[in-house]
């Protein structure tokens, strides 16, 4: 939720561009609870634009910014033949799957001070950002498939929610506040997860339904 605060930011003024747009994300978002969500964290992010204007203006920033553009230009050097095919592979996926018209432009935002294991997307403008901590194929895939799937899901959710669907083993954080919306975010991670693994093994599906359906009839059958 931090991190997709900076793209609502003037980082040079240090204050929110549009707040009521970062909250609308936010409170729309499926996979984050409603606990989370709450009036104390509002009061509190408010103040992070300033506090992070501070800590860009520092001396101490400045030297580690030097180091970590060195950094970047070595990870360009290093995945550039994986760049070359994630490129390919999403441009296969877009002709597949339904993806929003605003995807335009897509972004690999490497940080080295990100959680290695963790990977986050957001939408700048037309611009899909991808955010690691190191680059892994898999990751981009995963976060970018999300957005088809997503759709398909809460076009059967019906279906999903029934008690023919079994739960899966993920962390519990998936289930948010053990709701309808909680299993309908574990289905979609466990789904994504499954379609990423198929992509990346050479598999594309026709369409996302296609996929959904042979998951389905599986997972009924146990």
């Amino acid at each position: 939720m931090m991190e997709a605060a900076t793209c609502y930011m003037n980082l040079s003024r240090g204050c929110f561009e549009d707040f009521e747009a970062y909250q609308n994300v936010m409170l729309s978002a499926q996979n984050i609870s409603n606990a989370q969500k709450g009036q104390a964290f509002w009061q509190w992010i408010m103040r992070f634009p300033a506090a992070l204007k501070h800590v860009l203006e520092s001396k101490a920033f400045l030297r580690y910014l030097d180091w970590e553009n060195m950094w970047i230009e070595e990870q360009n050097k290093k995945h550039r033949h994986n760049l070359k095919r994630v490129e390919d592979v999403l441009a296969l996926c877009k002709e597949r799957f339904p993806f929003p018209a605003a995807f335009q432009s897509i972004r690999i935002v490497l940080n080295p001070i990100k959680c290695d294991y963790s990977s986050d997307c957001h939408i700048k403008d037309d611009a899909f950002v991808f955010c690691l901590g190191a680059f892994r194929e898999e990751s981009v895939i995963h976060e970018f498939v999300h957005h088809a799937v997503h759709p398909a899901v809460e076009h059967r959710k019906d279906e999903i929610l029934s008690d023919r669907i079994v739960n899966f083993d993920l962390d519990d954080s998936y289930y948010l506040d053990g709701g309808d919306a909680g299993k309908l975010n574990v289905f979609e991670e466990a789904m994504v997860r499954k379609l990423t693994d198929k992509i990346l093994k050479g598999t594309v599906p026709a369409n996302v339904d296609v996929f959904l359906d042979g998951e389905i009839r599986n997972l009924m059958k146990r």
